[in-house]
C-alpha cells in the first residue's frame, strides 16, 4: 500500500492486552481488543485527516515549485513555448482552499504524528528488506553495486525492486545509479566491473 501511496495511513487492531506484537512500530495506529466504535472512528477520522493534510501539503508544494519555475523560465524565455498554466493555477487554488479548511483542525499532537508517519513511510520506502530475493537472480551477480553501494538481492520494497536488472548474460544495471557491471573474471568464478 505504502508503494502505491506513501501518505495512506495504516491502523493495525491487536489482540487483548497480553499479546505483544514485534509490527507495533510499523503501523500508524494501533488499536487493542475490545475496540469500542467511537475509539474506532476517532482514530480512523484522525489517521484520515493526517493522511489528507500530508499529502495535500506535498502536492501544493510541488505545484507551488513548478509553477514558480515555469515564471521565472518565462521571465528569462520570451518565446511563450511554455504550457499554460490555467490548469495549474485551478488546481492550486483547490489544494490552497483545502488547506485553509484542514489547517484549523490540525494541533501539535496532530503535527507530531504526521511527523513520525512520515519518517516511518520514508524509512519503509528507503530502507532494504533483508530477506534476500532467490527468485530470478544469479549466482554470479554481486552483493552490491560497486558504484553506489546499492545491496542486490534484496527486496528494497519500492521502484528498486531488487537492487538491480539482468540486461543479459553475466551483464546487469544498477536500479538506482544505472552503472552496468559485466560478465565473469579470467577465473569465471568472479564479477568484474567495466
Amino acid at each position: 500500500m505504502l508503494n502505491r501511496n506513501p501518505y495512506c495511513q495504516l491502523a493495525l487492531i491487536l489482540p487483548r492486552q497480553s499479546f505483544v506484537s514485534p509490527l507495533e512500530d510499523s503501523y500508524d495506529a494501533c488499536l487493542r481488543r475490545p475496540i469500542f466504535k467511537d475509539e474506532l472512528q476517532a482514530t480512523v477520522e484522525n489517521r484520515l485527516k493526517c493522511g489528507v493534510y500530508s499529502a495535500t501539503l506535498y502536492e501544493f508544494y510541488r505545484l507551488n515549485a513548478e509553477m514558480g519555475g515555469v515564471k521565472q523560465f518565462r521571465a528569462s524565455n520570451d518565446d511563450g513555448a511554455v504550457e499554460p498554466l490555467d490548469g495549474k493555477r485551478g488546481r492550486y487554488r483547490q489544494l490552497r482552499k483545502r488547506l485553509n479548511h484542514l489547517h484549523p483542525t490540525i494541533d501539535l499532537d496532530d503535527v507530531h504524528s504526521i511527523l513520525e508517519s512520515i519518517e516511518l513511510h520514508k524509512r519503509y520506502l528507503t530502507e532494504p528488506n533483508m530477506n534476500t530475493d532467490t527468485s530470478g537472480g544469479s549466482k554470479y551477480h554481486p552483493g552490491r553495486c560497486p558504484g553506489c553501494k546499492l545491496p542486490w538481492g534484496v527486496n528494497h520494497r519500492n521502484e528498486l525492486g531488487t537492487g538491480f536488472e539482468r540486461v543479459g548474460a553475466y551483464v546487469w544495471r544498477c536500479a538506482r545509479c544505472s552503472k552496468l557491471v559485466h560478465g565473469v573474471g579470467s577465473s569465471h568464478r568472479r564479477v568484474t566491473g567495466p
